[in-house]
């Protein structure tokens, strides 16, 4: 699982938190960099999902938090932006469980489909 997109993050996101137990500053700040490196190149950005989607601070190896706002159109026309939480564990089935947690269930399954596709995917970062 390592080599996707899900668990290049949680290595990375543990080999951050080990630099910041162990007060190594300068790798913990190049993790960091790598984590929001691999989020900007390897997460969705556009069609909706226009601010990109960042890891949060609540995260942790085994859970992945992200936020994914959703710019929201109607008519034609941005009306405003709908906040979701993506919410990602390890599965022995399905490499990875994605929950969406959204105030549009539309918006929320769409959010966790190309979330699940992203994150199961392979990356290079």
């Amino acid at each position: 699982m390592n080599d996707t997109v899900a668990g290049k993050i949680a290595s990375t996101l543990a080999a951050q938190m080990n630099c910041q137990a162990s007060g190594n500053a300068q790798w913990q700040a190049k993790h960091a960099e790598r984590i929001e490196t691999i989020c900007r190149e390897d997460l969705p950005s556009g069609a909706g999902i226009d601010s990109g989607v960042t890891l949060e601070v609540a995260s942790t190896p085994e859970r992945l938090v992200f936020s994914a706002p959703y710019h929201a159109m109607e008519n034609g026309s941005y009306v405003g932006w709908i906040d979701c939480t993506v919410i990602v564990t390890a599965s022995l089935v399905y490499g990875i469980n994605v929950e969406v947690k959204c105030d549009d269930d539309a918006t929320g399954d769409y959010i966790g489909d190309i979330m699940h596709d992203a994150l199961s995917a392979t990356t290079t970062n």
